[in-house]
């Protein structure tokens, strides 16, 4: 899994979802669900209820490691 493209402190969204992404969680996501942040970065190509399903599955990991949609991020965290 390669890094994402970067501009400023906000990963550049990998337009097909599907294939593996690394996303890092920047000053702006601390504090916000998952699922809702998630939401927010891949915009038209997943819907909260799609992303949801993902992350219960365990094919959204948050720092290597399984995790839940209400899960609180921290700045610096890898999705």
């Amino acid at each position: 899994m390669s890094a994402p493209d970067t501009e400023g402190d906000t990963p550049r969204k990998d337009q097909r979802l599907g294939e593996w992404q690394q996303l890092i969680a920047n000053g702006e996501a601390a504090g916000r669900r998952l699922d809702q942040w998630l939401s927010g970065q891949l915009g038209d190509l997943a819907s909260r209820n799609r992303i949801q399903s993902l992350i219960e599955s365990g094919d959204v990991r948050l720092n290597g490691k399984a995790t839940q949609a209400k899960q609180k991020l921290a700045s610096g965290d890898s999705i």
